[in-house]
């Protein structure tokens, strides 16, 4: 590699001899050029040159001469100096190529060094492999032992531990079932005394409510009784008004009748008032006595014909006034028998008020009772809920119970399987096979035991749902039975017609 880099330089400084030569040339060439082009100028100017001239020319030519010659000069010193460069260069490249075969040599060596100690490692690491190897088979037969012992072992404090689990679970068991009889115990005693003072409650309040229903029921037919009397007695009263009603009628037709007979006599009273009138006139402007005679006579004669007219008059006015007072009197009856028949049917309108109190006080008091019995319905459900969630409580513990068995039997079974993939020999491959088998088998009974246990919390739960439903249908049946009640409060504060 050196070698071809030593005769890259050499072409190279060939070239640039060949480019300072050619550069020579060619700054002569120009010169040359440049005196022909003028001379050619001056032969187009002047067909003959003058002497001073031709020493002006050669002075040109000298001096281009002793240019082109210090040019050459110039040309050789870069040469020499090139070459003595070129000297150096290959001095210096001779000595680096001396020097990198040294360390070549050097390098080789300690890559046979490197070699050698590698070769003797790799011997050594065989050896250690091997004695690795031996220490890792006694290890391994070592841990296999410790496994079988810690197996053997394991099983022995799992068994323990599920006696004593077992222990556990039936002295919680009979501790629960004691608790449990305790408590029903407790409930039942307390269930007890709160019925035979329910049925003393009810018993007092049946006796009041029966005292008060029979008082209710004498008043009821009292009220009844009094009812159908007035009923009797109203129906009476169109037969008691007739007479008085006809009376009435045939008096009212008589006067009608009397002031017609009495219409003309008004008239001929007042014909006759003005006929008198007329004749008194005449009698003051009469001076003759004998014609005032006459018409003092005809006067006479009309002034009793007045009396008789108003003693007629008189008599159908009496008559007339009569028919007036009998009629008065007549009204009067008609009015005492409405107000007295006004006055039973606000009696009997009070009566049916009042047995309508009573039928709603029944209804009432039936009311009451449906209410009473939802009301027990849902302590019942109630109690019969609280029972199935402690039953669930006491149930969702033994299931966490169960699941923390489950895994940590899981995590046992996880970890035999992964020594088992990590086995080294069949025979450990085997043992931790078979305790897997019992791993599961295990599990398997624990799952067994839980899908036993949430199947019954479903139950549970299905049954506390249908408990719910109950509780749900008596709540809309126990705002039904509200919403009557209070209308039937309504009615028995304001009363029927007002309610």
């Amino acid at each position: 590699m050196a070698k071809k880099k030593e005769e890259t330089e050499l072409i190279q400084e060939k070239k640039y001899f060949q480019i300072l030569a050619q550069g020579r040339i060619l700054t002569m060439e120009d010169d040359l050029r440049k005196i022909k082009q003028g001379k050619n100028l001056e032969e187009k100017t002047e067909s003959v040159p003058t002497e001073k001239e031709v020493l002006q020319d050669e002075a040109i030519i000298e001096e281009i001469k002793k240019n082109a010659e210090r040019k050459e000069k110039e040309i050789k010193q870069i040469e020499i100096k090139q070459i003595e460069t070129k000297q150096i260069e290959k001095e210096q490249i001779e000595r680096e190529r001396v020097e990198r075969e040294k360390r070549k040599e050097i390098e080789e060596k300690e890559i046979i060094q490197g070699i050698k100690k590698r070769a003797f490692e790799e011997v050594a690491e065989v050896i250690a492999r091997k004695k690795r190897e031996e220490e890792k088979e006694r290890k391994i037969i070592e841990e296999i032992k410790r496994r079988a012992a810690e197996k053997e072992r394991k099983e022995k404090e799992i068994k323990q531990i599920e006696i004593k689990q077992v222990e556990r679970e039936q002295i919680e068991k009979e501790q629960i079932e004691r608790e449990r009889v305790e408590r029903e115990r407790v409930e039942k005693e307390q269930v007890e005394r709160e019925r035979v003072e329910r049925e003393r409650v009810e018993r007092e309040k049946r006796k009041e409510i029966e005292e008060e229903e029979r008082k209710k029921e004498l008043e009821k037919e009292n009220l009844n009784k009094r009812k159908k009397e007035i009923e009797e007695k109203l129906k009476e009263f169109p037969a008691r008004k007739e007479p008085f009603e006809i009376e009435k009628i045939n008096l009212q037709t008589e006067k009608d009748n009397l002031l017609k007979i009495l219409t003309p006599i008004l008239g001929k009273e007042k014909e006759t008032e003005k006929n008198k009138e007329k004749i008194e006139l005449e009698e003051r402007a009469a001076k003759d006595a004998r014609i005032k005679h006459l018409i003092e006579e005809k006067r006479w004669q009309e002034e009793e014909k007045r009396r008789e007219i108003e003693k007629e008059k008189w008599e159908l006015e009496n008559k007339i006034e009569k028919t007036y007072s009998q009629i008065e009197k007549i009204d009067v009856s008609l009015k005492n028998i409405q107000a007295e028949k006004e006055k039973l049917k606000k009696e009997l309108e009070e009566i049916i008020d009042i047995l309508g109190k009573i039928e709603l006080h029944g209804r009432k008091v039936k009311v009451e009772k449906e209410i009473n019995i939802l009301e027990q319905e849902k302590i019942n459900l109630l109690k019969n809920k609280k029972g199935i969630q402690g039953e669930k409580e006491l149930l969702r513990k033994n299931i966490l119970s169960i699941i923390e068995k489950e895994y940590k039997i899981e995590k046992f079974g996880n970890n035999i399987a992964a020594k088992e993939k990590s086995a080294k020999t069949l025979e450990e491959e085997k043992n931790f096979k078979k305790l897997r088998w019992e791993t599961e088998e295990q599990r398997k009974e624990i799952e067994k035991q839980r899908w036993h246990l949430e199947k019954k919390d479903e139950e549970l739960e299905e049954k506390i749902k249908i408990i719910e439903e109950q509780e749900k249908r008596i709540g809309l049946k126990e705002k039904e039975i509200e919403k009557e009640l209070e209308k039937i409060e309504i009615l028995l504060q304001y009363g029927l017609t007002q309610g």
